[in-house]
């Protein structure tokens, strides 16, 4: 201890580092002692990060440096194994070709091949592009599905355009074309866009809400055709705005005349009632429907039928 000028007793600063006995500061030596233990456990896990680097580098080194391989991951029961592969084919374009192969480790790779799947007109999604260790892309969409044919009226006869279930007009081969396989809509008023576009026209939009309305009914199978070319009453306010057209083979035809869809208040027969009343006459009928009349109105409150 020491005296300060007054004469009170002060006690003098010990070195740093150092216990007031003159001995070193055990807390000190304590607290370097856990930093140093931090450090070395910090050292270790960045030591067994870099191996694992290395050893994942090591592992894609050995892969091909070629163009990346490009799969569809699903493809529907419905497609034809050749349109799967016309559609792969066009999005693995993305991926270059023999003279200018694109590498797997390429960084936008896989950016492309998305865009290149979007674009296709067949692709109603992507859902993802997968990197896999062995070179191959694979790409999950879903895809649109041929729901009709459709018969423009700026057009001639024979020739009928695709569309799936939303009006969106579908590239389909004409090898692969079968008109008995879906019901004709026509006559439509306007010309169709280019495959992948919607068909933006009001006449094709009731077309298609119709055929859904029967595409799941038993006497599916015996529709032919659904008739636009009087929509909204432009050919006629008196005739059926929409027809449906049931034949089987060459047999008699049967006009089923449907009419329209409600529309603001104007009051007509809804549609479910409509196709009640369609249920009921092929039960009726022994489960048939076409050529059993000559035509079966379903626009008013109760059934009309012309017998043949």
């Amino acid at each position: 201890m020491a005296k300060d000028a007054k004469g009170k007793e002060t006690r003098k600063a010990r070195p740093a580092g150092r216990a007031e006995d003159g001995r070193p500061d055990s807390g000190r030596k304590s607290r370097m002692l856990r930093a140093g233990m931090v450090l070395l456990v910090l050292g270790v896990a960045a030591a067994a990060l870099y191996g694992q680097r290395r050893r994942l580098i090591a592992a894609w080194s050995g892969l091909p440096t070629t163009a990346a391989v490009v799969r569809l991951a699903q493809v529907p029961r419905w497609m034809p194994r050749e349109l799967a592969r016309d559609i792969q084919a066009d999005i693995e374009s993305a991926a270059g070709d023999a003279e200018h192969p694109r590498s797997i480790f390429d960084a936008d790779l896989a950016r492309d091949v998305y865009r290149r799947a979007a674009a296709n007109p067949w692709v109603a999604r992507v859902e993802k592009v997968l990197k896999r260790p062995d070179g191959t892309l694979l790409v999950s969409c879903e895809f649109r599905r041929p729901f009709a044919l459709v018969r423009s009226a700026t057009l001639p006869a024979e020739m009928l355009t695709p569309v799936d279930a939303e009006g969106v007009v579908l590239p389909l081969p004409g090898r692969l074309l079968s008109a008995n396989a879906f019901i004709v809509i026509g006559d439509v008023a306007s010309r169709p866009p280019p495959p992948g576009e919607k068909w933006d026209a009001p006449d094709l939009a009731d077309g298609l809400r119709l055929l859904k309305l029967i595409c799941h009914k038993p006497y599916a199978k015996e529709i032919t055709a659904i008739d636009v070319r009087n929509y909204n009453g432009r050919i006629s306010p008196r005739e059926p705005h929409l027809r449906i057209w049931a034949q089987v083979g060459r047999g008699l035809r049967t006009d089923i005349r449907f009419g329209r869809f409600p529309a603001g208040e104007d009051y007509c027969v809804s549609p479910a009632r409509k196709i009640a009343y369609l249920d009921k006459f092929y039960r009726d009928n022994g489960g048939r429907l076409a050529g059993q009349a000559a035509f079966i109105d379903l626009r008013f409150d109760t059934l009309h039928v012309s017998l043949r």
